[in-house]
């Protein structure tokens, strides 16, 4: 990126929508009722790399696509519609990859891989080593080394200048990566139990500058991290009891079969967006109310119908260079 097209937001735009990504394909749902005109289409075919098969992550307008055992990746901006390949990654396979963009501050975004370097069996401890991409850069370099219990690396999150790795909540303390100044910090565990981090629907994401960590389960809490990082509070309680009943939502062998595709925040709302057999829903997280999104066919193997997990990846607008 050229300095002469450096410019850095004012304030952060609120999320428009919603991409999810499922069999390959990356469909738009929008929160406003009606689709807007010019309605942002994913195209991954910015290159004859069949590798970069799916978006990894979202972070303010900006994607990190590729794929979860390659070594090709790109930063993408679906607004522009315009991508940029990172450099090759030569120091074995990243398990940990985030990217961290806040136009706020910065124009330039960097990504951050961790790999796992040394295990010690009797104290359940691991080593990671940190690497950065800077856009304004163009290179990686060495971030840094940690000792840690085991944690989430490949569900980093950035947030206030800081990537975050949750615990697995059997041994050790979640942490935090300051990217500018390169400092590990500990931080508070979401005071949930400790079997629950090894559920496939926990939730744990940004959305306009706030950090969730969202329970598994149809009832469960919501909780914020404070700025200070002094604890994790409930900011909201959640029955879902409502919508398994009002569209039959089925009930797997553990649980009832949906999935939290994203908690979007804004000036005025705090929605969660949900996706069950053949549709996708928006809670309304304050009065509990509730409505179809948008309705779809799902997948059918030898004529039975087959629930696939998606994953759903805010949508913001940026003119962001990459």
């Amino acid at each position: 990126m050229s300095s002469n097209s450096a410019e850095i937001q004012s304030e952060k735009n609120p999320p428009n929508g919603l991409f999810y990504s499922i069999l390959g394909q990356h469909p738009y749902i929008p929160f406003s009722p009606q689709k807007p005109r010019n309605a942002p289409s994913v195209n991954l075919n910015f290159t004859n790399n069949p590798s970069v098969s799916t978006i990894l992550q979202s972070c303010n307008g900006l994607f990190l696509c590729g794929n979860k055992r390659s070594r090709t990746f790109y930063v993408y901006n679906p607004t522009t519609n315009r991508s940029t390949l990172l450099p090759e990654f030569r120091r074995g396979f990243p398990c940990g990859k985030t990217l961290a963009f806040d136009p706020v501050k910065s124009p330039y975004y960097k990504v951050v891989f961790v790999r796992y370097i040394v295990f010690d069996q009797f104290v359940r401890g691991l080593t990671y080593q940190i690497e950065i991409y800077s856009s304004e850069i163009g290179g990686w370099r060495i971030g840094g080394v940690m000792k840690s219990g085991k944690l989430q690396i490949d569900k980093g999150v950035y947030w206030n200048g800081s990537i975050h790795w949750l615990s697995t909540g059997l041994v050790g303390n979640s942490w935090r990566f300051h990217v500018d100044s390169q400092v590990f910090d500990e931080m508070p565990t979401p005071p949930v139990q400790l079997s629950s981090y090894w559920r496939g629907d926990n939730y744990f994401l940004e959305s306009f500058d706030h950090l969730h960590f969202i329970e598994p389960g149809t009832q469960f809490n919501v909780y914020e991290m404070r700025r200070d990082y002094s604890e994790w509070f409930v900011k909201y309680c959640v029955d879902l009891s409502p919508v398994i009943t009002a569209y039959g939502v089925p009930r797997g062998r553990h649980q009832y079969i949906f999935t939290k595709l994203a908690l979007i925040r804004d000036e005025k709302d705090s929605i969660l967006v949900l996706r069950i057999p053949e549709k996708v829903l928006k809670y309304d997280l304050v009065d509990g109310s509730f409505e179809k999104l948008i309705e779809f066919e799902d997948y059918e193997v030898n004529g039975i119908l087959r629930y696939l997990d998606a994953e759903g990846f805010q949508y913001i607008e940026s003119l962001c260079c990459v």
